[in-house]
């Protein structure tokens, strides 16, 4: 069980915004008696509960107004076939088959809008510091997309979308391991 008051400043300004309650987190494992090694350490589940904690946090402070995935290009082939898998959810395969045809056709601007896509989708189910790996490949793929067809909107609009959540969470990893130091000198 964890309980924290988190607060996120930004350099030089004080504070921007601040939890007005408590956040609390609760994490509970189970095993047999005879196994009990199956259980994460203290420090894993520490780990786990801050994350759990800043997460929770940083969705009541950063308002989100919709969780839908971004509009997918449509088009011929592997474009077309990743346009589909994207919009089942079938994200991992769709990022598989693009990445694997922009190795051989690097000026198909749909194709490295939709990787980014795709990168966007999978980062929506991951904890704070893989999410912003793959918020990162988002943004290459993108900002590719950008420079083969500066005039689209879409891409444009991904490109700056993805930066802002890049900013977002940045801050947010920083502060996780500003509060995993804090516990440790509590150990």
């Amino acid at each position: 069980y964890f309980v924290a008051q988190i607060e996120i400043k930004a350099p030089g300004s004080g504070v921007v915004c601040s939890s007005s309650k408590p956040i609390s987190v609760e994490i509970s494992y189970k095993a047999p008696t005879y196994n009990t090694s199956s259980l994460p350490s203290n420090e894993r589940l520490k780990e786990l509960l801050v994350k759990k904690a800043v997460k929770k946090a940083v969705a009541s402070l950063v308002p989100v107004t919709e969780t839908v995935f971004r509009q997918v290009v449509d088009g011929m082939g592997v474009v077309g076939d990743s346009a589909k898998m994207l919009n089942a959810n079938n994200c991992e395969m769709a990022k598989e088959i693009l990445e694997e045809f922009l190795k051989e056709n690097k000026d198909n601007d749909k194709a490295y809008y939709n990787l980014g896509v795709s990168y966007e989708c999978l980062a929506k189910s991951c904890e704070v510091d893989e999410s912003f790996v793959l918020l990162k490949k988002a943004l290459k793929a993108y900002t590719k997309a950008v420079r083969l067809n500066p005039s689209n909107e879409l891409y444009n609009k991904a490109r700056q979308d993805v930066y802002n959540q890049l900013k977002i969470l940045e801050k947010v990893s920083k502060h996780s391991k500003d509060v995993k130091s804090y516990i440790k000198n509590f150990e």
